[in-house]
């Protein structure tokens, strides 16, 4: 139960990060456009694509290595943020560098989030399944 504890800690600390990260992205193309339009697409391709790989994704998330399909995931989140972190201090950030990183990270985090659930039933016995998902 030790180890779920850490792992349910690690996933928090990752999820809470990759929001924030996300609200301050979405607020800043707000503010750089004044547009609503432009919130909307930045939703629409953060949604998209987890959507559009739904069907497949179960399938790669129960053939591959969860750890590593997390792991890549918080990588991809993270690389993603230096990348706009870069390009708006070399003054190059436009704003479908936003569409396509939110589209990026909307893919991983789908394979991110199916990772994780389905790591949980590996990781506890099951009298203890109501208790870690609580």
């Amino acid at each position: 139960m030790r180890n779920f504890l850490i792992f349910r800690l690690s996933q928090l600390v990752s999820t809470i990060g990759s929001n924030m990260t996300n609200f301050a992205i979405e607020i800043w193309a707000w503010e750089i456009t004044g547009k609503a339009t432009t919130l909307t697409l930045v939703g629409l391709f953060s949604l998209l694509p987890s959507i559009i790989i739904t069907p497949i994704s179960g399938l790669i998330v129960d053939r591959f290595n969860r750890k590593l399909l997390m792991m890549v995931g918080d990588t991809v989140a993270v690389v993603s943020t230096i990348i706009i972190l870069l390009l708006h201090l070399t003054n190059h950030l436009q704003i479908w560098h936003f569409y396509l990183t939110f589209a990026i990270i909307g893919t991983f985090n789908q394979f991110q989030s199916l990772a994780y659930s389905a790591s949980v039933s590996l990781m506890i016995p099951k009298q203890h399944y109501t208790r870690a998902s609580s």
